[in-house]
């Protein structure tokens, strides 16, 4: 009933026309094209214990049906390293991770699963991050079992400026308020731009990981950052991937005081779907209290509102106060273990 086959990931350009075909699905995100697991190629670890393949599923008549991006690791390596299959690009480089598929049919996951453990005879498949609003996951929940779950924000953008500001609590509204009028108490003058093609990207770098090393000051004790190290030296995995200096599709939010960048978000267009993901951010620490984020962010929502070509954002992993500030409504992502036998 279906055929499949298995290509290196470095031959990623030999399904391209497949995986256009596919990405389309309504279920499918900015982090399930072509274009995001090109670049994720030079992120992909590599080790003699692990393979990186795309396995794409036809059927009799050569018509593809699903690809899987997966990371096999063949066997126990180093301990930490559990054998098993799991998603290219898990836990650090992707928020959502998926099969790519135009449509899901059950048929064709219980084909791909069953090839795969008559190829690698591995019985742990750990597919990890899929949205639980998907119906893979409804198919894989019903296979496995939920090992984590985590809380990501999204929100739709209603038809009118004026309706926005509607949903925005009395608080929020006052925030904001309070945050103009500091910035012009204090004499600063503020531009946000929305789609910042001048945007310097070292400045990005340079206020990002500032913000990143603040962040990891935070770690709780001595003992902690000791397992931390190990656990690092020990682990094969994906690193974090900075998005506003490898993602050729990305975009820039910024906003400038003083006529400097001290605010900066990295978003990506998922046209097709007409949604915007907000990636990697950062600010200068000397300007947070000016709420330089938020007041970007309000003011891009205007900006996306009256274009009219987009109708959600989707803030992605974390539970940050801001996102629901400024509307935003929980969703959910999580991990499945199935284990074959």
């Amino acid at each position: 009933m279906y055929i499949i086959e298995y290509i290196q990931q470095e031959n990623i350009s030999n399904i391209m026309m497949e995986w256009h075909f596919l990405e389309r699905g309504e279920e499918m995100t900015y982090f399930q094209t072509y274009e995001w697991y090109e670049m994720l190629i030079k992120f992909t670890p590599r080790c003699k214990a692990i393979d990186s393949v795309y396995a794409l599923v036809r059927d009799v008549n050569g018509v593809p049906m699903m690809i899987a991006p997966l990371w096999i690791v063949k066997y126990d390596y180093r301990y930490v390293n559990k054998c098993g299959v799991y998603f290219i690009g898990r836990k650090d480089c992707t928020d959502y991770l998926n099969f790519i598929y135009k449509e899901f049919i059950p048929g064709v996951c219980d084909f791909l699963l069953k090839s795969l453990y008559e190829k690698y005879a591995l019985k742990r498949y750990c597919f990890e991050q899929i949205l639980e609003s998907t119906s893979s996951y409804t198919y894989l929940i019903h296979q496995g079992n939920k090992i984590r779950e985590e809380v990501c924000a999204h929100l739709v953008l209603p038809d009118s400026f004026e309706r926005y500001k509607d949903l925005l609590s009395k608080n929020t509204r006052k925030n904001l308020r309070l945050a103009y009028n500091r910035l012009k108490t204090d004499g600063k003058d503020i531009k946000v731009v929305c789609d910042d093609e001048n945007a310097d990207m070292e400045r990005c770098s340079y206020i990002r990981n500032a913000r990143l090393r603040k962040k990891n000051s935070y770690q709780v004790s001595f003992l902690n950052k000791i397992k931390s190290y190990i656990y690092k030296k020990l682990a094969i995995s994906f690193p974090e991937c900075v998005q506003h200096q490898e993602d050729k599709n990305a975009h820039i939010l910024s906003v400038y005081c003083d006529g400097l960048l001290q605010m900066f978000f990295c978003y990506g267009i998922d046209a097709l779907h007409r949604k915007v993901v907000l990636m990697t951010a950062g600010v200068e620490e000397q300007f947070a209290r000016y709420s330089l984020g938020v007041i970007g962010l309000y003011e891009f929502i205007q900006y996306l509102i009256e274009q009219g070509k987009i109708d959600e954002i989707d803030f992605l992993r974390g539970g940050e106060h801001y996102k629901y500030a400024l509307g935003g409504v929980n969703h959910t992502i999580a991990d499945v273990e199935i284990i074959l036998n």
